[in-house]
Parts: C-alpha cells; structure tokens; sequence
C-alpha cells in the first residue's frame, strides 16, 4: 500500500517529493542525531492503543494523535533509532 502511495504522490505531487528527498539527503549528511518519523493518517483521538513500527514500511493505516505525540516525545531520549526513518501506526 505505501509503494503505491508513495508512486501516486511521485506522478501528481512530484515537487512534494523532490522536497521531501532534498530534506532527507539534508539530514542524512548532516552531523545532527535525528530520527524521521513517517505517520499514517493520523486520528484525532486521545486513544491510547498499541504503538506498531517498522523501518521498512507503514505497519498500519493509522495512528492516534495521542499515540504519536507519546511516540514522539519517547524518541527525543530514545537513540536506537538515530539517523532512521521509522514508520508508525496503532
């Protein structure tokens, strides 16, 4: 799902990408200690569910507000996963 989410927003939305990977590559050379996060759609709830991740692809097809934002703050004394794209869903 993400792979064709990812090839439509490349054909209609191709400036949006360009952008994203000039930020990406910005980071990814840069000497700062950074974790990407990559949400699914994200919920406006206060639910707290089961936080999934992957490195590799989106686990789910969505994640609540409250679930990224606890997800988010972990991450700032969390380093195991420094310099990664980290993918997020509950």
């Amino acid at each position: 799902m993400t792979n064709l989410l990812a090839n439509i927003m490349k054909l209609f939305f191709p400036r949006i990408i360009a952008d994203r990977q000039k930020g990406y590559r910005l980071l990814s050379e840069s000497d700062l200690e950074w974790t990407l996060v990559r949400s699914s759609m994200i919920e406006l709830t206060d639910a707290k569910r089961l936080v999934k991740t992957s490195l590799i692809d989106s686990p789910g097809r969505k994640v609540s507000s409250t679930d990224l934002a606890l997800f988010l703050i972990d991450q700032l004394s969390d380093d195991r996963v420094y310099k990664e794209i980290t993918f997020i869903s509950s």
